[in-house]
């Protein structure tokens, strides 16, 4: 049911949360990237979930990419004929400097469903020496 693989969404999101925390706390200054299908939208729990409380040390922040006429939908669900983003890139605060923003993309291509119903998304990172 929609409840029942909402719940256990937000239970795989708790674990997930308490995974980043605990990296985290061991060494708040150790770049993490989180990514993955979450299955979700960023107004859903399981999401903000993820995400942590704003501001706080341990706190992940989604990159906010889009294709190259601005659209920012990964997934494409025949059945509905509906457009999300569910594919997610989190960065904390230490990486985030390091997201070379500019080429940083959700993919688009004519082909983009030949392999999968999600688009590629890309981080391109300026690791300092």
């Amino acid at each position: 049911s929609r409840e029942g693989e909402e719940l256990v969404r937000r239970h795989e999101a708790h674990l997930v949360r308490r995974h980043v925390e605990a990296i985290l706390e061991a060494d708040p200054d150790e770049p993490l990237l989180l990514y993955g299908d979450f299955n979700d939208t960023k107004d859903h729990a399981a999401l903000r979930e993820i995400a942590g409380r704003r501001g706080a040390a341990t706190a992940l922040r989604a990159l906010p990419l889009e294709d190259a006429v601005g659209d920012r939908w990964t997934h494409y669900w025949s059945v509905n004929d509906t457009y999300s983003r569910i594919d997610f890139l989190f960065v904390n605060r230490t990486l985030s400097p390091w997201v070379d923003r500019r080429r940083s993309f959700i993919f688009r291509s004519p082909e983009w469903k030949t392999a999968s119903d999600h688009r590629p998304v890309v981080a391109t990172l300026r690791i300092p020496e």
